[in-house]
């Protein structure tokens, strides 16, 4: 399945508030328009580690990331999202598990890994790396600081769910992932909600308005419709 799926269908009139294109009208609780491209919102994508979205966003110091997830388990350099390549000038950014089993983030070229120094857990965190400060937040408190910027852009494209076309055994998430926000120079380039069509998962970018698709093997695990 393709990583990137342009919008399914489209209503024969579009409605506007002012200059703002409305996706949904209600009569009451009912629904009476709908021009999205996905049957409805869902709590979160699963991935066992085999499924992964890419974002197709090559990072650079000015690119801020955050995502609300949840590790189904705790293993060892396991990553939330990542763009990574083996190649010691290149810009790593990433989230995961490291060697004391705390949650850490890299956004450095050849790593300089910054630990949270708190203890990974199968609880829902949100984690940013918030490119304006430098700084690495934990549920919305500031939990590191990197002293400079990174001044290359990364040759690797942000994935979520992985970490980029580096990647060791057992390192793709076994988890959840309920949203996802990527800024470039503080604008919001990518605004991810999980969503289902049928029953096939995907995350749609409130931005583009485009479907993104599992690039992976088998199929995501759906939360509830919300």
């Amino acid at each position: 399945m393709a990583r990137f799926v342009k919008g399914i269908g489209s209503a024969a009139k579009n409605f506007f508030v002012g200059s703002s294109e409305v996706d949904k009208m209600y009569l009451g609780n009912t629904l009476i328009y709908k021009n999205l491209p996905y049957d409805a919102e869902v709590e979160y994508l699963e991935s066992t580690g085999s499924q992964w979205i890419g974002t197709e966003i090559n990072p650079n110091g000015y690119t801020s990331i955050e995502v609300k997830f949840k590790y189904n388990v705790k293993t060892n350099q396991m990553r939330v999202f990542g763009a990574r390549t083996n190649n010691t000038s290149d810009l790593v950014m990433q989230s995961y598990i490291n060697g004391s089993g705390q949650f850490a983030t890299s956004f450095a070229v050849n790593g300089d890994w910054m630990s949270t120094g708190v203890t990974a857990d199968t609880y829902v965190h949100i984690l940013k790396i918030n490119s304006s400060n430098l700084g690495v937040y934990l549920d919305g408190t500031l939990k590191n600081t990197r002293t400079s910027r990174p001044s290359v852009t990364a040759n690797d494209k942000l994935r979520l769910f992985s970490c980029g076309t580096w990647a060791d055994n057992g390192s793709n998430l076994n988890g959840r992932i309920y949203y996802a926000k990527i800024w470039s120079n503080d604008t919001l380039v990518r605004d991810f909600i999980p969503v289902r069509v049928g029953q096939v998962g995907y995350m749609y970018d409130k931005v583009s308005k485009q479907l993104f698709g599992n690039a992976g093997s088998g199929s995501f695990t759906l939360g509830s419709d919300v």
